[in-house]
Formats: structure tokens, C-alpha cells, sequence
């Protein structure tokens, strides 16, 4: 027996009207904006791992980055300052940035068929 190459379609609860849909794809493609930058990735692969100082993002990025990519992945809420001073994905944060990976690896997948 043949096996499918078709992935089974979900149903997506898209919104009813034009406005709604394009504020929800704007704000897609802000939370990617957050995925642009390498050093972003890298310190949240790190929180991903378990959570880090600053001293230790310092060491893995530009100490320069670190201060205002904390704040701007905080404001998102893709991260939190622990009671300790170290920084943790939120729940949030770590559904994000898997789906995301998985994201990146379907589309390996994809354009290795190809």
C-alpha cells in the first residue's frame, strides 16, 4: 500500500472580517521580527536550556545587545526576570520558540524534497 504524501489539512478559525485577519498576520510577522536577530536566537536557545544571568548572555553576545534584547523579549513576553536575577523563557516563550523550530525544520524538510 502506497503511503500518502498529503498531510492531513487542519482547520484554521481564521476571522470573520478583513481587519481582524490583518491585524493577526501584523502581528505574526512582529513576533518573527523577534527571530531575525542571532543574538535574540541565541539567548533565547540559552533560556530554552535553563536560566541565565546576564553575566552569561554577556559572554555569548554583544554585552551591548543583551540590555536592550531583555528588555524588548520582556515587553513580548517571551521571557521574566526570576527572583534570583536570572532570566526564563515564559510558558509562553518556550511554545514560541518551538514552534518555530519546528517551523524551520519543516521547511528543511520541505526544501530538501523538493
Amino acid at each position: 500500500m502506497e503511503k500518502t504524501r498529503y498531510r492531513r489539512s487542519r482547520s484554521i478559525d481564521l476571522p470573520s472580517d478583513f481587519a481582524e485577519l490583518e491585524e493577526m498576520f501584523n502581528k505574526a510577522f512582529e513576533l518573527l521580527d523577534v527571530f531575525e536577530s542571532s543574538a535574540r536566537l541565541e539567548m533565547l536557545l540559552t533560556m530554552y536550556r535553563e536560566p541565565c544571568n546576564k553575566s552569561h548572555l554577556r559572554r555569548l553576545v554583544n554585552p551591548k545587545l543583551v540590555y536592550e534584547n531583555l528588555a524588548m523579549l520582556q515587553e513580548r513576553s517571551l521571557i521574566e526576570e526570576l527572583s534570583d536575577g536570572r532570566f526564563d523563557l515564559t510558558e509562553m516563550g518556550k511554545r514560541i520558540l518551538r514552534q518555530y523550530m519546528q517551523f524551520l525544520e519543516n521547511l528543511r524538510k520541505t526544501m530538501w524534497e523538493v
